[in-house]
């Protein structure tokens, strides 16, 4: 297993990697939600032969449902894996997914598990394997759910073995990527090898040229203090924060401050936000849904601020998306968001505070120098945190770990 486990024998050349995504088997073509065919085919570029075991469907896909290219569909072979839609369902189809999951890990040579997707699972599974069988364990830490803050009865039961599971998974595997530094000091055992990545979606592309930045800050500049434009772009839930920013923005509104806030993104708790916004009318508006390419950045791009309120502690890949358009990001003190450096790449409030986040926007509309430098400092950080070069640092962590295995198609 070379240097992350020292064992010398192999029980096959594939690298399995188990996603809960589904993917619709259509017209000829294999079709699945663009972010993941997007992400799926550069991990082509650099492993030899992919065994992706996911739901698989031969209904029509939906419109929105991206083609895998036929280049990426010849390192990638597709094992049938149950859709489970609830914990329930779990329960009752966890014999049929053992089933295919133990015939596929006893062919495969690296396990890609992603811990959020089955944290009890993994729990069990991944310290049986790591004792008696040969293949090498990968983890990717990129969320947590289960983590909710002042959780009582059945939901805190079920988060404390979610927890359990995904330290016991992560503290097993040999080598572990986690997107947030707080995931890898209370998850990970430090005798093992581990590793901080974030998770990016952005492409160097969709970065604002250099050329326009100058032009763009003054326009804003100009309007700092006297049509302040903030937006929230995410799923509306409670964890999320978004009624913190509808609580800020009343706040200063009530106070003389020109501010006005746009909401993207659906969700649960849209009806409730839409109630406690009936007062904001002209200042707060709901958006709904925009896709994630060009018509998103330049949503982005149009605004003084993005904010992101989280009450979670879910690592925030638009924290990147509002970096790479030099746009200041005004964050919770939430774990998930401290790639965001207070007063050099935005602003932090205190997580749950909405007095907080109201006093930052203030702090930001004062000083017309700071935006500069904010803007400036977040864009020139995009420069290191593309999805191409999420990447190159997972199949350099990849190479440096597994370094015998056959598995990989390394230049």
């Amino acid at each position: 297993m070379g240097k992350a486990n020292g064992a010398n024998e192999r029980v096959g050349q594939s690298y399995l990697l188990v996603s809960t995504i589904p993917v619709y088997v259509h017209g000829g073509m294999v079709r699945s939600d663009p972010l993941w065919v997007k992400d799926l085919e550069l991990h082509t570029d650099y492993i030899r032969e992919i065994v992706l075991a996911c739901p698989i469907q031969s209904s029509v896909p939906p419109t929105d449902a991206k083609a895998i290219s036929v280049q990426a569909m010849e390192r990638i072979r597709l094992e049938w894996m149950p859709e489970f839609e609830s914990h329930m369902g779990k329960l009752f189809r966890f014999p049929s997914f053992w089933f295919r999951f133990w015939r596929l890990v006893r062919q495969a040579e690296i396990l890609h598990f992603t811990i959020c997707a089955y944290p009890i699972f993994y729990g069990v599974v991944v310290p049986w394997l790591r004792r008696h069988s040969k293949v090498g364990l990968f983890g990717v830490i990129d969320g947590s759910f289960w983590r909710k803050p002042g959780s009582t009865g059945r939901r805190k039961w079920l988060a404390d073995r979610c927890e359990t599971g995904a330290k016991a998974a992560c503290c097993s595997a040999h080598v572990v990527v986690a997107t947030q530094q707080q995931y890898l000091e209370e998850l990970t055992d430090p005798a093992n090898s581990h590793h901080l990545a974030p998770a990016v979606w952005i492409d160097e592309e969709s970065f604002l040229p250099e050329a326009e930045l100058d032009a763009m800050l003054e326009s804003k500049i100009a309007t700092l203090r006297s049509d302040l434009r903030v937006a929230f772009f995410g799923r509306l839930m409670h964890d999320k924060g978004p009624d913190l920013l509808v609580d800020a923005v009343r706040k200063l509104s009530r106070s003389g401050v020109k501010i006005h806030a746009d909401f993207y993104g659906e969700g649960p708790f849209r009806p409730e936000l839409e109630a406690m916004s009936v007062d904001l009318a002209g200042i707060v508006e709901f958006k709904g849904m925009v896709a994630y390419g060009p018509e998103f950045f330049q949503r982005v791009r149009s605004y003084h601020a993005m904010v992101l309120p989280a009450r979670s502690d879910e690592h925030h890949r638009l924290i990147f998306d509002g970096f790479a358009q030099a746009v200041p990001i005004i964050a919770s003190t939430s774990p998930g968001l401290d790639r965001v450096t207070d007063r050099e790449r935005g602003l932090r409030f205190e997580r749950g505070s909405a007095d907080d986040l109201a006093r930052a926007i203030v702090d930001l509309m004062a000083h017309p120098d700071l935006y500069r430098k904010m803007a400036r400092v977040s864009l020139a950080a995009a420069q290191s945190f593309s999805h191409r070069q999420m990447h190159r640092e997972r199949a350099s962590i990849l190479r440096q770990s597994f370094s015998d295995s056959s598995a990989f198609n390394f230049a």
